[in-house]
Parts: structure tokens; sequence; C-alpha cells
């Protein structure tokens, strides 16, 4: 049976909500970012609008553990963050994803999430998502992995999710991680190798 994939309502109301709050004062630092940033007294703006660093969220993930849950091969990259984001933060992401030749061929979908925030993040939309999407289900149990990690009954990928498990936990520098598959049979335990030798790749 195929995996049901369903949209993240809250998402779309997140960036919604962080566009607006950053549209007025986006607007006039963006034109003068340039001359900002050649002088010492130039203030937060310029950090503000550079954001955290970038995370390459495909080389994190070793190519035996993917393997191990059913995808191979270059993940695809995705960055949620920069100017089209929510303020102050670099949201990466990276899928890895089964092929699928025959139509009743069941979906298998790995991805990585890496939300880095800086000092200026208004909201962390990684988290609401976690948060959000475990609402109606049973709680979160936790598992072994960076900090306060948590396994969550549901795959969440970029953007939506569906059947599947995620794990999400805390790394070093602001981070939140999530590692997920949707998939109608997930391996707790090959996941949470998965999940561990990302943290212990950041």
């Amino acid at each position: 049976m195929r995996a049901k994939l369903v949209v993240t309502a809250g998402f779309a109301a997140v960036l919604l909500f962080a566009g607006c709050s950053s549209s007025d004062s986006s607007s006039d630092s963006s034109k003068s970012s340039t001359s900002a940033s050649d002088s010492d007294s130039s203030g937060s703006s310029d950090s503000a609008t550079s954001g955290p660093d970038s995370v390459d969220a495909c080389a994190l993930a070793d190519p035996a553990l993917l393997q191990a849950l059913g995808v191979a091969g270059e993940g695809e990259a995705l960055d949620r963050g920069g100017e089209n984001g929510p303020p102050d933060v670099a949201w990466n992401v990276c899928t890895w994803n089964a092929a699928i030749v025959a139509a009743d061929d069941p979906i298998n979908t790995v991805t990585v999430q890496v939300l880095t925030a800086g000092p200026d993040a208004v909201v962390n939309p990684l988290e609401i998502l976690l948060s959000s999407s475990s609402g109606d289900g049973p709680a979160a149990t936790p598992v072994d992995v960076g900090t306060d990690g948590k396994l969550y009954d549901f795959g969440l990928i970029s953007g939506g999710g569906g059947v599947g498990k995620t794990i999400g936990f805390g790394a070093g520098n602001d981070q939140l991680v999530a590692v997920s598959q949707v998939s109608d049979a997930v391996d707790v335990a090959d996941l949470t190798a998965l999940a561990q030798g990302v943290d212990d790749n950041l």
C-alpha cells in the first residue's frame, strides 16, 4: 500500500507570517547592505539580512546507512531559507527517493532537514512543523540521538509528510535536525543509525 502524503498547512502560515514581519525592514536594508558592510557602525541590520551559514544536508548522510533504508544515489538539495524564507534562519534539506518502477511500488523517501537559527530569528518553522504534526497523534518517544532526541510517528518531508517515522533532535550552533522516512515499513534502528551519523557529521 502506498504511503499517503499530506501537506502540512502550518508551513504556509509560518512563511507568510515571517515574510510579513520582515518585509518593511528588508526593503531599505537590501539597498544599503553593500555600503553598510564597509563600516563597523552598521549595527545588526547586516547580520540580520545575511543569516546564519548554510549546511550541506546531503553530505551529512552516510551512503551505507541510506542504502539500509532502501534509498541510494545523490540526494536532492533544497535551501528553504534565504531571502524568501523566515528571517535569520538557514533551512537546508536533502531528499532521497527510491525509484518507483511499477504503479503499485511503495513510496520510500528519506529526508534530512537542518535548521540553523541566528540571533535575530523570529520563528523556527521546523520546530513548529514537528510540534503541530504530532498534535493529534501519540506523543513522541525519547531516543538517544543528539540533544533531546525524539521519535515521532510520522514521516516529515519538506513541505509535507505522511506515513513513516521522524527523529528530531538538537545539535550544536542552535541547530534543529529532522531525519525522516516516509514509508509503510520503517526500520527504526536503521533510521536511528542514520540520525546518529548525521549528528556526528554536523
